[in-house]
């Protein structure tokens, strides 16, 4: 079991001796982090389909979920997301989105390349 593995263990765990922690999409948000760095779109849908089921009013857990449905093939879906977010937050874009996760990557500049892309793709405004 690689050290992403491990840490995603962990956070799960602690989610479930907690599981009313109001801190909990911190957890999520940390395991979100790793499956985004190693590329793992299909948990990344899990987490942030979770994420937002905890605490469906913060920006990245719905991006999240757009991006993985874009890596996963489901564009519709994740144009749908975007269309969603927009009317949620019209004055978002990607730059905007960029300039924040600066301060919290830990992902290959690559990667985080392609989520970047793919809300483009998926229409969310650069």
């Amino acid at each position: 079991m690689g050290e992403a593995q491990v840490a995603q263990a962990h956070a799960r765990e602690a989610i479930r001796l907690n599981p009313n922690d109001p801190l909990n999409y911190r957890v999520y948000m940390g395991i979100s982090l790793s499956q985004i760095a190693e590329e793992n779109w299909l948990g990344l849908k899990e987490t942030a389909q979770k994420m937002s089921a905890f605490h469906n009013t913060v920006t990245v857990f719905r991006l999240n979920e757009l991006v993985a449905e874009m890596a996963l093939g489901n564009v519709e879906r994740a144009k749908e997301l975007a269309r969603i977010h927009m009317s949620r937050e019209p004055d978002f874009s990607v730059s905007m989105f960029r300039e924040m996760r600066v301060r919290i990557s830990i992902a290959k500049p690559e990667i985080y390349d392609a989520y970047y892309t793919m809300l483009t793709a998926a229409g969310i405004p650069e």
